[in-house]
């Protein structure tokens, strides 16, 4: 398609307004979404369809999931694609603190399951309702560093604030 092709044409909840230039993977837009918001997107995203919209689809599905009580059937078959909640951030801080403390194979079981951290959440909408959901740029941290990953002790934070946020270590002399 050419520019003038996508201009003014819907794509999901998006709407081309113009072109703002180019970087080196392509044409850059300047989309509306129905909600009011101006994104800059990709013309190969808006065609294809991977960019949907300004975001506020991804918060309003990941809500649907948290609703669900995380449990989604299994595989997440038999879901729409965008109800999958294996394709959230969300999900996956979810998964890897879990690994981090239930799987003796995982290379981090020492510094969490190894010395006594518990994920005590039940499931991933259980998980959800406590935090909320991710900012851009922010990691899931426990705010009692020897504290289990349970409701009120975990939070998102800035990657700086989660690596100050260690437990005292004692040196050897």
């Amino acid at each position: 398609m050419r520019f003038k092709a996508i201009s003014g044409k819907t794509f999901g909840r998006l709407i081309a307004l113009w072109p703002v230039g180019t970087d080196r993977h392509g044409k850059l837009w300047a989309c509306q979404c129905i909600e009011g918001n101006v994104v800059i997107v990709r013309s190969c995203y808006i065609i294809s369809g991977s960019i949907k919209s300004c975001g506020c689809l991804r918060r309003e599905n990941i809500k649907k999931i948290a609703s669900l009580g995380g449990k989604s059937g299994g595989r997440n078959l038999g879901m729409p694609r965008e109800l999958r909640m294996w394709q959230t951030r969300e999900y996956w801080s979810y998964r890897m603190a879990l690994n981090r403390c239930t799987n003796r194979n995982s290379p981090d079981w020492k510094n969490y399951g190894g010395r006594g951290i518990e994920f005590r959440f039940v499931n991933f909408g259980e998980f959800y309702r406590a935090i909320g959901p991710r900012p851009k740029g922010l990691v899931l941290d426990r705010i009692d560093n020897d504290g289990h990953y349970e409701p009120g002790n975990v939070r998102w934070t800035t990657w700086k604030i989660s690596a100050n946020n260690k437990r005292k270590r004692s040196r050897v002399a």
